[in-house]
């Protein structure tokens, strides 16, 4: 799993990813919250460890910002005093543990059995935008999209799928064909890019090549599919991207 690290006590920081590291978590650390934020926006961290005393923006507030984006993620916060900063009406909010400094490597080990055992919850459906301009193809993509457990909206242009995109920031997949009558696909993608940089996209076409963009062969968060396309290879690239659907809890 993934793991966020943010703490500016160097001893704190090495010792959650020592004891992360050890439990199989693939550990990014920084020091402040800044920083933190611009790594999460490029991938997803399913577990963030932020200590809430943090210089500049404290750890609630980058909680705060991270969950906006994805709110079924799961945190450990670390403190020495700041309890009230992270608890709600007397209790902190759900899939949200603390451990008061200083802990032993007992105490951290326990908690993050604590916090990874919380069930995760969704504050809503998955959305998915399908951007597809051929009819019949654009019907069979939501029918699939909508038993996987997604609310999907559509548009049939470029121009309408980048002002849905513009409407709707918690997006949590699109799927965008490249021969849309009014732009390539691709220009689509590249502009949803740079509103939401770390959003799993599936670009569809019956072009033989990949595109000319690098940028975007490199990224990973975008997965390339050939069309004419069947629910075998829509899945697929849905797994490729880490996507959960209901069928794949």
């Amino acid at each position: 799993m993934k793991t966020l690290i943010v703490e500016d006590d160097l001893m704190s920081q090495c010792l959650l990813a020592q004891v992360l590291t050890e439990r199989g978590h693939e550990v990014v650390t920084y020091e402040n919250a800044e920083q933190a934020i611009l790594a999460y926006q490029k991938q997803f961290f399913p577990l963030l460890f932020v200590d809430v005393g943090l210089p500049g923006m404290n750890g609630a507030q980058l909680v705060a910002a991270a969950r906006a984006m994805r709110p079924d993620i799961k945190v450990l916060f670390t403190t020495g005093y700041a309890r009230n900063a992270i608890v709600h009406q007397g209790r902190l909010d759900r899939g949200i543990e603390l451990i008061t400094k200083p802990f032993t490597r007992l105490q951290l080990a326990s908690r993050i059995r604590d916090v990874l055992d919380v069930p995760t919850a969704r504050t809503h459906k998955p959305i998915a935008l399908v951007v597809e301009d051929e009819a019949l193809v654009r019907m069979f993509v939501i029918d699939q999209l909508t038993d996987l457990g997604f609310e999907v909206i559509e548009a049939a242009t470029a121009t309408e799928g980048l002002r849905a995109a513009r409407n709707h920031q918690q997006l949590d997949l699109a799927i965008v064909d490249r021969g849309l009558p009014d732009r390539d696909g691709i220009d689509v993608v590249a502009e949803l890019r740079t509103q939401l940089p770390s959003l799993p996209v599936i670009v569809a076409s019956g072009y033989g090549d990949l595109p000319d963009h690098q940028a975007l062969r490199n990224d990973v968060h975008i997965q390339f599919m050939s069309k004419p396309y069947d629910v075998d290879a829509l899945t697929t690239a849905l797994r490729a991207l880490n996507v959960r659907t209901r069928e794949m809890q």
